[in-house]
């Protein structure tokens, strides 16, 4: 079984610009070659660190893979369903 890992990303210090503040997020998105592929938003128009924090939070629960159901096979079961094609075949 693989350990869990939680990425927490990266959320720049506020970047005053003449449309106002600025905020650059950085996190990871898995590619569908299952490896990861570095990603950086620009966002504006936030009230504070905290609110990029939460954007960040939010794009990293859209881009985590959904949790995968493991099948109900036990080791019986499996030995039982082998002995069976075995017995089949012959």
């Amino acid at each position: 079984m693989s350990r869990k890992s939680y990425q927490k990303g990266y959320v720049s210090n506020p970047i005053r610009t003449k449309d106002g503040l600025k905020f650059v997020i950085r996190y990871r998105q898995r590619t569908s070659e299952g490896k990861w592929r570095h990603k950086a938003e620009t966002l504006y128009g936030l009230s504070g660190k905290k609110a990029a924090q939460a954007k960040l939070d939010e794009r990293i629960r859209e881009s985590s893979p959904q949790e995968t159901l493991t099948p109900d096979l036990t080791l019986r079961a499996c030995a039982q369903i082998t002995c069976a094609l075995l017995i089949a075949m012959g």
